[in-house]
């Protein structure tokens, strides 16, 4: 997961009794006790990591596909202009896309929440492919009343190891931190 949710993170201590004066054999079971407790906290909290709060967060993808419906074909140049808006609220801390190869998918501009993202020129998409790895982004939040729109053109470049007149979808996924559903 990931995100910076803290799965893990160590709970403080429980404090020893005050104003009672235990033997040794006492000190070690209290003890013993405490890690028992504090290790089986631990362990709950990755399954469920909301246990506590009033407000359930996890880590979703929210995509936008272009073109909207169906495909490009590889060879054949097409701008896009998709907009979609999520079910759930998301902070994206992170976009990544599927452009296979540079010069191939052209952003020209990646709004959230009425604000664009690319704040100078156009940006190949082959920046944000998986080969980003630990590339973190500070986006808006996206509420289910906002959008998120994505603005470019398919140059008509047909990688190595594809065919013209193949069919694909690019698709620009948004990864973050977000409210389950039904979390109000």
């Amino acid at each position: 997961m990931g995100f910076g949710f803290g799965f893990g993170d160590d709970h403080p201590a429980a404090l020893a009794p005050r104003g009672h004066s235990l033997s040794g054999e006492q000190q070690r079971a209290l003890h013993h006790h405490e890690l028992m407790q504090h290790h089986t906290m631990n362990r709950a909290m990755l399954l469920d990591p909301n246990r506590y709060s009033t407000i359930k967060v996890q880590g979703y993808s929210f995509s936008l596909n272009a073109p909207a419906a169906g495909f490009f074909l590889m060879g054949t140049a097409a701008p896009f202009n998709v907009t979609l808006q999520p079910n759930s609220k998301i902070r994206p801390k992170r976009m990544v896309s599927n452009a296979p190869a540079p010069m191939m998918i052209t952003l020209s501009a990646v709004q959230i929440a009425n604000v664009n993202v690319l704040t100078g020129g156009s940006d190949d998409a082959f920046i944000y492919s998986p080969n980003s790895f630990g590339l973190e982004n500070e986006f808006p939040t996206l509420d289910t009343s906002t959008r998120a729109t994505m603005t470019g053109s398919y140059s008509g470049y047909t990688p190595v190891g594809f065919a013209n007149n193949f069919p694909f979808t690019f698709v620009l996924t948004f990864q973050g931190p977000a409210a389950l559903a039904g979390n109000g």
